[in-house]
């Protein structure tokens, strides 16, 4: 479904945000695209990425955040993602920039990833493991491959202490953001601390800076002042989806980002919702393989 669902949104997502598919702690008076990078920057900053290490992207999408982290850093990246559509885009903006021999990107799947053990020094995540059914999946095949005493930073998508599955508007919130991005149900910061313990992960930093809200603008506020050019994207969408130009499904794709808008401003807006919880794992220096996942009965 992840799949599917970028084949076709990613072009949306291009041309709407850029090639970070991610929001940032965005200062008031900062341009939306600095304060994408200051929030990639920071993760490096916090993960400890050095110009020697090698360093993966876990769930890269068209590989924005990797180019810039390793214009920070110098470090070398290798992206995944699920998509095929969208390892193509990125390793074509990356050979753009001159950036291919420190930058690639493969497609695999973040649950089972195809490296070695004991490949990277560090690793990171930019809202993409909101995409796993359960994070545990996704954490054992990062511990797995990290070198003991790596580290690994994760920016997630999480419910806050804000929201009450009683309450049926904050549970239509969380819905239209699950919908409408095509995830699976919603995590929780006790659901990160459960999947961490459960491979082998130390966490070592956690803070969820959508709190910081001093000196900075809402972090869904561009959303907010999208509504107008959404619209008009919409319609277009309609018109040279009829006409041949625009793949099918296109319409229907759109629909599900305008359900995903309003329910991150109204996230946003309620604090029920966070699209960045940083969490710093750290794997332990006498590090054993992770437990393989229990057996799922027929």
């Amino acid at each position: 479904m992840v799949e599917q669902y970028y084949n076709i949104v990613t072009d949306f997502y291009e041309y709407g945000w850029g090639q970070s598919f991610h929001f940032g702690h965005w200062r008031k008076g900062e341009n939306f695209q600095d304060s994408l990078h200051r929030h990639e920057a920071y993760i490096a900053e916090k993960v400890g990425i050095k110009a020697d290490d090698n360093v993966i992207d876990v769930g890269c999408g068209v590989g924005g955040p990797a180019r810039h982290i390793h214009r920070v850093t110098g470090a070398k990246i290798t992206g995944v993602t699920i998509n095929e559509y969208q390892v193509h885009r990125a390793n074509n903006h990356t050979k753009r920039a001159g950036l291919s021999d420190k930058v690639k990107f493969v497609q695999m799947d973040f649950t089972k990833l195809e490296f070695p053990d004991n490949t990277f020094d560090r690793a990171y995540s930019i809202e993409a493991t909101c995409h796993a059914t359960d994070l545990a999946d996704v954490y054992r095949e990062v511990y797995r491959v990290l070198k003991p005493g790596g580290t690994f930073g994760s920016y997630e998508w999480l419910t806050t202490d804000k929201y009450d599955p009683n309450n049926a508007e904050h549970r239509k919130i969380i819905r239209n953001i699950e919908y409408g991005s095509g995830l699976p149900p919603m995590h929780s910061f006790e659901d990160v601390k459960k999947a961490a313990k459960e491979v082998g992960f130390e966490i070592i930093y956690e803070h969820d800076l959508a709190l910081d809200t001093e000196g900075a603008q809402p972090w869904y506020g561009k959303l907010e002042l999208s509504y107008i050019s959404t619209t008009i994207t919409h319609w277009v969408t309609w018109i040279t989806e009829q006409l041949g130009i625009a793949a099918k499904g296109s319409v229907k794709a759109h629909n599900m980002l305008l359900h995903a808008v309003d329910g991150l401003v109204e996230g946003g807006r309620t604090g029920t919702f966070t699209p960045m919880h940083l969490v710093v794992f750290k794997k332990p220096e006498a590090a054993a393989k992770p437990a393989p996942a229990e057996p799922v009965d027929a």
